[in-house]
């Protein structure tokens, strides 16, 4: 597939990356409703459990939850790349990168994210912990390099590497700066705290509820990334384009 950029696309891939984000959040919350029954405060990137927790001893299922969906995401993505339709492939592309695979072997290296939460959860007292954390990291490092491989395999723009490196720190970038230093700001200071539906503020599902209704709205823009799939121009505006000779 040969990429290129527009203002339209990155527009719509964008809301994607911020839809895509917090559903892997509401898998968390989801699950621990279930088991906990009970959720504690909440921003745009972080959650704690209530104070009062039925089933403590399975913590590592909600943990697991949003690391399991966003996985899942970047697989069908990666999957959809194989597609002769190169529709599908547009899409695949965007719902790859849209759940961030870079962020997460990324914040794993640091020492951060789910996947060692679980570690840390499970082995905190085991002889062997740094063991398990290495797998946990050569885990991750597969779940989340293996689409990005293929990806890379399946651009053709001239220094592919670069294009790649942009999806993969671009949307990781914007989300520190909009997501966590902007919108937790404003949360933070106090624009609509209170939570609605599983723990979560309002300010948080208004913010989701609008980028979800743009992107369901603009959604075709995501064929804009691979210059195959892009919407054909219609006949019309290619008749007014083309210049009439008169005889």
């Amino acid at each position: 597939m040969t990429l290129r950029l527009t203002s339209r696309y990155l527009f719509v891939f964008l809301l994607a990356v911020l839809v895509f984000t917090e559903l892997h959040e509401l898998s968390h919350l989801s699950v621990l409703g279930l088991v906990c029954g009970s959720f504690g405060p909440r921003d745009f990137n972080q959650w704690q459990a209530g104070p009062s927790c039925a089933h403590p001893a399975l913590s590592y299922l909600y943990s697991a939850a949003g690391p399991l969906f966003s996985y899942l995401m970047m697989w069908l993505g990666a999957a959809a790349l194989a597609s002769p339709d190169p529709k599908r492939r547009a899409v695949g592309f965007s719902l790859l990168f849209a759940n961030l695979p870079f962020a997460r072997l990324f914040t794993a290296l640091m020492g951060g994210g789910d996947e060692l939460t679980i570690v840390r959860t499970l082995w905190a007292d085991s002889p062997h912990f740094v063991l398990y954390k290495v797998l946990m990291i050569l885990l991750v490092a597969a779940l989340s390099g293996l689409p990005l491989w293929r990806a890379y395999r399946r651009i053709r723009n001239p220094r592919r590497w670069l294009w790649l490196l942009g999806f993969a720190l671009g949307p990781m970038l914007f989300e520190f700066g909009y997501l966590f230093r902007a919108l937790n700001g404003l949360l933070h200071a106090g624009v609509l705290p209170q939570p609605w539906a599983l723990g979560t503020p309002a300010f948080i599902w208004l913010h989701t509820a609008l980028c979800a209704a743009l992107l369901l709205l603009f959604r075709r823009n995501l064929l804009l990334v691979d210059a195959e799939a892009a919407p054909a121009t219609p006949r019309i505006a290619q008749a007014a384009a083309t210049p009439s000779v008169v005889g």
